[in-house]
């Protein structure tokens, strides 16, 4: 499947929703003007015009009308995180939170007003990608309404941000911009040890167990070139069962609460590639995924499955089965630390509006963001002493006696043909 009419329909109703907020934002701008006029103000020495009630500066324009200098302005804000510490993205009550964060620096810094500050539908807050607890971000994007004078807004943020959460910078947006519902795709990377793909590669108690330099699947000394061969089958290998993701699928196994019959449960996956670094004399693998949008612990479990399918612990038919049967299966979550989202895109919305204040891309960035993820994301997640025994850790509960693989095939064929809802679709089978 193409995904084309998901993809149209889906612009048509983000463009009716914008429309729709577009004008209730106008709406509510008269509303404050019309407050504002009925406030008293008065002319500092300077000869500026303030508002007694709020220390607002005015200046004059060329027609006599009131230009409020500290208006706020409808921006789409460029960050980056390293997710350890945090509950995820989006603000929770009781969890600790990046929005909560990002927000009261804004508020410290200015940007936020403090009869708006705690009351974010009031700026119109709104984040591209609401990534889960633990997970980082390279490049994400919040859309809101912030007052930008003085210059150096973004330095003053960051000043009272915490070294885990950084501004990179901001665009000028329209009024109906809204960063979740404009965001067309969105990319993701997950970060694995070359050595976790190889299913020869043995994993006892808490660690991994090295083999000998040079040596190869069986234990039995080669040489490098050898070596690199067997590198590049195992990756290429693991590359074409990601392969089988791309497209439009039915994801309900792959996240919680979703039936097999709902919707929300369809997206579509553009593409997914891996490429090899070399840290500190190991080898890594990155993992990128392009799709339009996102289920819960969706990218997790794709990740997880196809681990198993590597390390021959699950057979490569269960990834079809998982995708095509109305049975809900219980498919392994990978762990959340190596996750982070890479890039939010605009398309459409550039094609439309970036004549007015630009293309909103990172690549105005994209130093600051690259030195970010290297100094900050990179060396939390791979250079840490933790994440070989961690991802170890997982690996060792990735078993069929637990998940039973297995039988999947047995439970697909009970369910398929019937064309008919049964209570047991929505229950994951053991």
């Amino acid at each position: 499947a193409t995904g084309d009419g998901e993809v149209n329909e889906a612009v048509k109703n983000e463009a009716m929703e914008a429309k729709e907020e577009e004008a209730a934002e106008v709406k509510n701008e008269a509303v404050e003007a019309k407050e504002g006029s009925a406030r008293s103000h008065v002319t500092n020495e300077m000869g500026q015009t303030l508002n007694t009630e709020t220390g607002r500066e005015y200046e004059t324009n060329a027609a006599g009308q009131k230009i409020n200098k500290m208006k706020k302005r409808k921006v789409a804000l460029y960050i980056g995180y390293y997710g350890a510490a945090y509950q995820g993205m989006q603000r929770n009550p009781g969890a600790h939170t990046i929005e909560d964060v990002l927000e009261k620096a804004i508020h410290e810094a200015g940007g936020i007003s403090d009869n708006n500050f705690g009351e974010l539908q009031k700026i119109s807050w709104m984040r591209a990608a609401r990534t889960d607890k633990g997970v980082s971000a390279a490049c994400n994007v919040v859309s809101l309404k912030m007052v930008l004078e003085p210059e150096g807004i973004v330095e003053r943020i960051n000043e009272k941000l915490p070294d885990d959460v950084r501004v990179f910078g901001y665009f000028r947006v329209t009024n109906g911009f809204c960063a979740r519902k404009m965001c067309d795709r969105r990319r993701y990377g997950y970060v694995l040890p070359l050595w976790a793909l190889d299913p020869s590669h043995p994993v006892r108690g808490n660690k991994r167990q090295k083999t000998s330099e040079g040596s190869g699947p069986g234990g039995a000394t080669t040489g490098e070139e050898t070596g690199r061969a067997r590198e590049e089958e195992i990756l290429e290998r693991f590359n074409r069962i990601l392969k089988e993701y791309e497209g439009t699928h039915n994801f309900h196994s792959f996240t919680k609460g979703k039936a097999w019959n709902e919707p929300q449960a369809q997206r579509y996956i553009l593409n997914w590639k891996t490429e090899t670094f070399e840290l500190n004399g190991e080898t890594y693998v990155k993992c990128e995924v392009l799709g339009q949008s996102f289920l819960y612990h969706q990218i997790r479990k794709m990740i997880g499955l196809a681990l198993a399918i590597s390390r021959n612990i699950a057979p490569e038919s269960v990834l079809g089965l998982a995708l095509a049967s109305r049975k809900k299966f219980n498919v392994p979550v990978a762990p959340e630390f190596p996750l982070y989202l890479e890039e939010c895109v605009f398309n459409s919305y550039n094609k439309k509006h970036g004549h007015l204040h630009g293309d909103l891309s990172r690549d105005r960035f994209v130093d600051t963001i690259n030195d970010f993820k290297r100094t900050t994301i990179d060396r939390n997640i791979v250079e840490s002493e933790e994440f070989n025994d961690d991802v170890s850790t997982w690996l060792r509960g990735l078993k069929d006696e637990l998940y039973q693989f297995s039988k999947w095939e047995a439970i697909h064929a009970e369910f398929s043909g019937n064309g008919k809802k049964s209570p047991e679709e929505t229950r994951e089978a053991p």
